[in-house]
């Protein structure tokens, strides 16, 4: 979002870099550019700055600030404030709001020499909001649990959080040279890193008291590396390509033996060890990893038609396809990253190793949803199991993201191993249907 700076740091409020190709001829060209903006309609007392960028191929020029003192406090199409500037030759002009409204940024891309503000969105807004790709969503609501203990009614929760530590796929997004570059073809490339608190609860409603049993402390950090370009196939479309590297724990916070055959403080196995047989401790029992994840995601956008862009020469994403696969790795004995990793005793009938597969696919504007998204994923957990436990676990997901929220509905439907710490000895099929909070996104490019 930009703010108030003297015409000296004029690059900076437009928040803009040169394109190396400019790097030889550095300085603007000589043409003046100068913006004007009058108050149209019912006359007002609100205070609004402007600042116009002209964009050729010899570099910038940037107006001085436009301001008036008479403007409507609340802008439409009855009362607007008319910003227009002189000519540059063979330029395109971007338009920057940077004092007034309700939002300060840049709210137009145009070759035209004039516009109308009319509370037109700025950078920045709730319309403008962070998106982060490939990234798991809040939940919460109810479900239907099916174990070979019998059927459950029970209030789920994924309380996932994601703090991001940096990011520059939104930087990628809006730097001037690199929507150029993207026209040509040139892969743009841009990295975050995510640090996640998750938690995940499962409260019993139909026993006593309803409690909370072992609450999952799943705490992660996720780097991303991410790549766009247009699309090779077809026109209209942009190829997003994502690396994804995790690393995670997983544990319950209990200090009781894993199994009910353990015995003694130090928790010695039975005769025989651990076998498909042998019953876990779901009560108290004590269960702790740390993991690995390494995965990949390729998603083919459609963009919106030219018809019904946001802000001129800006395409927003209509339809995606996502197709990844991911790798999680539980290594070590007990003593991988620390002390938490996992021990032979869980590891012997867990899975350590697990592999996955996903396809989604997502619309925008589908009745009351902005964004209508469909996922399933396929997962095979390799390793001894317990009886009666799948090697496979199916999830299908729907999703009806609410215009511009992050909020919505989410029902979701699981089959395969019990995902609530302890409960890996049993196969779990379960139906959860409430909340969700999702940071997915359709992103927003500039193609030229």
């Amino acid at each position: 979002m930009l703010r108030s700076v003297p015409l000296g740091l004029a690059l900076a409020l437009a928040g803009l870099s040169p394109h190396p190709a400019f790097a030889q001829n550095p300085s603007p060209p000589p043409v003046a550019l100068i913006a004007t903006v009058a108050a149209k309609g019912a006359p007002g007392k609100a205070d609004y700055s402007y600042v116009v960028v002209a964009r050729t191929a010899q570099g910038l020029t940037v107006s001085a600030t436009a301001s008036i003192s008479d403007g409507n406090r609340t802008l439409n199409t009855a009362n607007y404030n008319d910003v227009a500037w002189s000519a540059v030759p063979d330029a395109v002009y971007d338009v920057y709001r940077i004092a007034g409204g309700d939002t300060q940024g840049r709210i137009a891309i145009t070759a035209t020499r004039s516009i109308h503000d009319t509370g037109l969105p700025a950078d920045g807004d709730s319309n403008f909001r962070q998106v982060l790709p490939f990234m798991d969503s809040t939940f919460v609501g109810l479900a239907r649990g099916h174990t070979r203990a019998g059927d459950e009614w029970t209030f789920d929760a994924d309380i996932v959080p994601n703090f991001v530590v940096h990011e520059s796929l939104f930087r990628k997004l809006g730097e001037e040279y690199a929507k150029t570059d993207v026209a040509t073809r040139t892969k743009r490339v841009a990295w975050s890193f995510t640090g996640v608190p998750m938690v995940r609860l499962r409260l019993f409603i139909n026993e006593p008291s309803a409690p909370v049993k072992t609450p999952s402390y799943m705490p992660k950090g996720t780097f991303q590396l991410l790549g766009f370009q247009p699309g090779k196939r077809k026109p209209n479309t942009i190829d997003l390509y994502a690396f994804q590297a995790t690393v995670g724990h997983h544990s319950n916070g209990q200090d009781g033996c894993l199994y009910v055959t353990e015995t003694g403080t130090d928790c010695t196995p039975p005769p025989g060890g651990i076998t498909p047989t042998t019953q876990i401790n779901t009560k108290d029992g004590s269960f702790s990893t740390n993991y690995l994840l390494f995965g990949g995601r390729y998603r083919f956008v459609i963009l919106q038609p030219e018809d019904v862009q946001n802000l001129p020469g800006v395409r927003e994403g209509r339809f995606e396809f996502t197709v990844g696969g991911d790798l999680e790795l539980n290594p070590g004995d007990g003593n991988f990253l620390g002390g938490a990793g996992i021990d032979p005793d869980q590891k012997a009938l867990y899975g350590p190793t697990r592999v996955s597969g996903l396809f989604n696919a997502a619309a925008r504007d589908v009745g009351p949803c902005y964004r209508l998204e469909g996922k399933s994923n396929v997962k095979y957990i390799h390793g001894q199991l317990a009886d009666g436990v799948s090697a496979f676990a199916e999830i299908f997901e729907g999703l009806c993201l609410f215009r511009e929220t992050g909020w919505g509905l989410m029902a979701r439907f699981y089959n395969g191993q019990d995902y609530y710490n302890a409960g890996f000895g049993q196969n779990m099929t379960r139906l959860q249907i409430g909340l969700t909070y999702s940071q997915e996104g359709f992103l927003r490019f500039r193609l030229r």
